[in-house]
């Protein structure tokens, strides 16, 4: 039995070129199946009638870096089908290890309420912990 059936969208995948009218399969995570498959049962059903229907849209220069340490799940992203993301191709990345500029911008940006926060590693592991207090959990 499949997971998820998604019926009626219009499929974009690059080894077929421009959208087509398509039902797509989802078993456990991954795309197994496109065309139409009104036959096939699955555990849940999605009507995308008028939608389209991607694997997945990646990023290739964004500037998240920050952003990540706010909003961990990445909801705006994937609202908007981005389901992968390259970090760190330009000026303005957070990358590790955190000194200089990078690293007072990192701390400007994430100031809360007038209060500076200072970065006091240059570890990755702990770089994020005096941040980690004050910004919201995934969970709220």
């Amino acid at each position: 039995m499949l997971d998820i059936k998604i019926t009626g969208g219009t499929a974009y995948d690059r080894s077929r070129g421009l959208g087509i009218s398509s039902d797509v399969c989802i078993t456990g995570g991954f795309i197994t199946e496109m065309g139409d498959l009104s036959s096939p049962e699955s555990l849940e059903s999605v009507v995308a009638t008028g939608k389209a229907v991607t694997p997945g849209f990646i990023s290739l220069r964004t500037h998240s870096d920050a952003s990540f340490l706010v909003a961990p799940l990445a909801d705006s992203k994937l609202t908007q089908g981005v389901t992968l993301e390259l970090l760190g191709n330009c000026d303005m990345s957070f990358c590790v290890p955190l000194m200089g500029a990078s690293k007072t911008q990192l701390e400007e940006r994430l100031c809360r309420g007038g209060e500076r926060l200072r970065c006091t590693s240059t570890n990755v592991g702990t770089m994020i912990v005096p941040f980690l207090s004050v910004m919201p959990s995934s969970s709220s």
